[in-house]
């Protein structure tokens, strides 16, 4: 063990830095895979933390956003589809949205709103 003095400390670290550049030198196929696996992890927290951060904690971009409304419904007739649908054959347990003219009839008309605005599944 080492004793850590302040003076000799920076002399230390350039001591170390030599030596692990050596080791990778010495081991270019474990220092490739050790980098490759450094690179994933940060590029995967970077990703992880930028969703994280944009879905839960900044604001929405609208005005006034505790006052949102989500306008959804139900079908109670049988699927007639496999997957997403803009149209009305969905129940409330599938990835249902309203029809692009339905959207429009309803932006058109809403005078109980200040605005209207659709969020796009995909």
């Amino acid at each position: 063990m080492r004793e850590i003095d302040l003076f000799t400390f920076p002399e230390t670290i350039w001591q170390d830095t030599c030596f692990a550049a050596r080791m990778l030198v010495k081991h270019p196929a474990f220092s490739a895979i050790a980098i490759g696996t450094f690179a994933l992890d940060i590029g995967a927290n970077t990703a992880i933390f930028s969703v994280i951060d944009n879905v839960l904690f900044r604001p929405l971009s609208v005005e006034d956003p505790q006052h949102l409304v989500i306008l959804s419904w139900t079908s109670h007739q049988k699927l007639k589809f496999n997957g997403h649908t803009d149209f009305g054959d969905c129940n409330d347990q599938n990835d249902c949205s309203f029809s692009v003219p339905f959207f429009e009839t309803l932006r058109a008309r809403a005078h109980s709103f200040s605005s209207v605005a659709r969020l796009r599944a995909h």
